[in-house]
């Protein structure tokens, strides 16, 4: 339309016009058609005048909720009407341009929004820097993958002239709210298979599973409960997508579990309210959860969507949904795959399924499994529900046992305590500084003033550290003492553990910035490297398999006595191969714990090696 009335890059008043009535033409006659379809069509439709609008609006590409409508409908002055002639379907489609398709509250909203991020600039506008965050507290974090293109569809030399005025802010907002609205719309009308206009509560169920809320039934019911839908059997439009606001408001969880989690995060963040990335590894052992470092990575990538290596209550609670969602398809698979080998064997069945998810700790989970009740393991092995409450509970169990071992699994607590009895030589099995200060040799110098100052330093916060996770007192010795007990060492290693990660990522960090990388071919890069890494080591065991039964076949075959020995009667009969060769390659692997403290550490600081 610009183009056929001018020219030149630019429009002054009078082209502005014309331009203008020439869009508007084009769009009545657009809609005329389709205003025409609509009443032309023979389909007969109820009394609700209300909810046939939202159908006539949804009709034109524009999603509402009934509430939504009937407000346009009060509005354009159609409350007691029809709205079954073509003048009062164009009074229905200028209702909802007048409201951009939003209620009054949510306009009310959105201005209190805008008011509040451009309370510091004169001229009352906000400014394009702050707009992702206006926007996200209107939308709610879940709506930050769609963001970039919401923003740059206002186009990149908008948003560099300055601060934008609050209807081109309500442009934005509407699009997303459309994206979000198109969504649930499309889910929904998946569901409603008989084009009734409602689902049952199980298919919104599987709807919300679709928009990435997978609820179990106390968090279903708490939520039906909020929006007052507890007694519905079948549900409209509306019910669902205050399902969707409800969930979306809290992460999916239920009230007590959502306080948990901030309790959890105030205990790690700082005094503004944000926790560095590189924390959020520490915080998701601290309760439970036995993921990768390169795994939380991959979430961070998903919800820091500023990018600016910090997390707020809002990122941390969607991490800590995306979580869920992942143990809850973890906690399925396995819970199916353990049924179909097990069959009706309960114990197996929830056994098998709990010890396929929780393995980091099989000995914790196997006491505490051994405490829980029959009605529950019956309930667990026949419901997936009652499965997936159990696992959380346990999963959250776990760590308040752990903790007192600094989260080492039991054979790595008992490998370091085997290297720690050696150096012992005091009844209550500690080991003197002096002997400690050997032990760390080939970790730090520890020989200098600063390195004794730092080990003596660390070995107190590990004392502190060993007793608030419930050590006793003599087992974590006092502060300062020329003797070292065994715990406070483990969790010496495991605070030099967290450090190398720590500085493993910062460095990481920098490269990726240094190389200006983005963080979809980042994650790329990443998932091809665990690919190579996992497809190494399995050729490797491979080739280590084949030498085994190579050198097993060479000694069935020929036996190989050490030179000098006698051979006895037994000697003449059937005998398996001795475990002595001149040629390494005939002998069976070497032990593959590790011998010192300086090889134990290295086996958790060691990085992956591609082939």
């Amino acid at each position: 339309a610009g183009d056929s009335v001018s020219a030149y890059p630019s429009l002054d008043f009078h082209d502005f016009c014309a331009v203008y009535e020439r869009v508007v033409l084009r769009e009545r006659e657009a809609l005329h058609h389709k205003l025409e379809a609509w009443l032309d069509d023979p389909k007969p439709r109820g009394d609700d005048i209300a909810e046939q609008m939202r159908v006539f609006l949804k009709s034109l590409g524009l999603i509402s909720t009934k509430e939504t409508v009937t407000e346009m409908l009060q509005a354009g002055g159609l409350q007691n009407r029809r709205c079954d002639c073509m003048e009062e379907l164009w009074r229905v489609v200028a209702a909802h341009r007048a409201c951009e398709g939003f209620s009054y509250e949510e306009i009310d909203r959105a201005k209190e929004e805008h008011d509040r991020m451009s309370k510091d600039t004169p001229s009352r506008f906000i400014s394009s820097q702050v707009v992702s965050e206006a926007l996200l507290s209107l939308g709610t974090v879940y709506c930050a993958e769609y963001l970039n293109g919401v923003i740059g569809e206002l186009g990149e030399e908008r948003l560099q002239k300055g601060p934008l005025s609050f209807y081109e802010f309500m442009i934005m907002y509407r699009r997303l709210h459309h994206i979000t609205m198109k969504t649930m719309a499309d889910s929904f009308e998946k569901a409603d298979t008989d084009r009734d206009g409602m689902i049952t509560v199980n298919e919104a169920t599987d709807c919300l599973r679709q928009l990435g809320f997978t609820l179990l039934r106390a968090e279903l019911q708490e939520m039906l409960e909020l929006t007052g839908a507890e007694k519905e059997e079948r549900l409209h439009f509306d019910a669902v997508y205050a399902l969707l606001v409800e969930a979306r408001n809290q992460h999916g969880f239920t009230r007590a579990e959502s306080d948990d989690l901030k309790v959890h995060f105030d205990a790690f963040c700082d005094e503004d309210g944000e926790m560095p990335n590189l924390q959020m590894y520490d915080l998701l052992r601290y309760i439970g959860h036995e993921s990768t470092l390169d795994e939380v990575k991959e979430l961070l990538d998903q919800v820091d969507y500023n990018h600016n290596g910090t997390m707020d209550r809002r990122e941390y609670l969607r991490l800590m949904r995306l979580q869920k969602e992942a143990n809850l398809t973890g906690y399925r698979n396995a819970w199916c795959s353990s049924k179909m080998r097990c069959g009706r064997k309960a114990f197996q069945v929830v056994n098998n399924a709990l010890h396929a998810r929780l393995n980091k700790h099989p000995e914790i989970l196997g006491r505490l499994l051994a405490s829980t009740t029959r009605a529950e393991i019956t309930r667990a092995a026949g419901d997936f529900d009652s499965f997936a409450q159990l696992a959380e509970h346990l999963r959250r169990q776990i760590p308040l046992e752990s903790r007192k071992y600094a989260s080492f699994k039991e054979v790595e607590y008992e490998s370091l305590r085997q290297i720690f009895s050696v150096w012992s030589c005091y009844p209550d099995g500690s080991v003197s500084l002096r002997d400690f200060l050997t032990m760390m040799e080939e970790v730090r110098d520890v020989h200098t003033k600063g390195g004794r100052m730092w080990l003596f330093e660390a070995l107190n916060e590990a004392r502190h550290a060993a007793k608030d996770c419930g050590v006793d007192d003599k087992e974590a010795g006092n502060d300062n003492s020329p003797r070292v007990h065994f715990m406070p060492v483990l969790h010496f290693v495991r605070q030099m553990v967290q450090r190398h990660l720590r500085q493993v990522t910062i460095k990481e960090n920098d490269v990726l910035s240094a190389l200006k990388f983005s963080k979809g071919e980042v994650a790329q890069f990443r998932a091809l490297f665990r690919k190579l890494h996992k497809e190494h080591k399995e050729s490797q065991s491979a080739s280590k398999g084949d030498k085994t039964k190579g050198s097993k076949g060479k000694a069935g075959s020929k036996l190989k006595v050490p030179a000098g020995r006698r051979r006895s009667m037994d000697d003449a009969g059937e005998v398996g191969p001795l475990n002595v060769s001149d040629n390494e390659d005939e002998q069976g692997e070497e032990d593959p714990r590790p011998t010192s403290f300086g090889e134990w550490l290295e086996s958790f600081t060691r990085g992956q090696q591609g082939p």
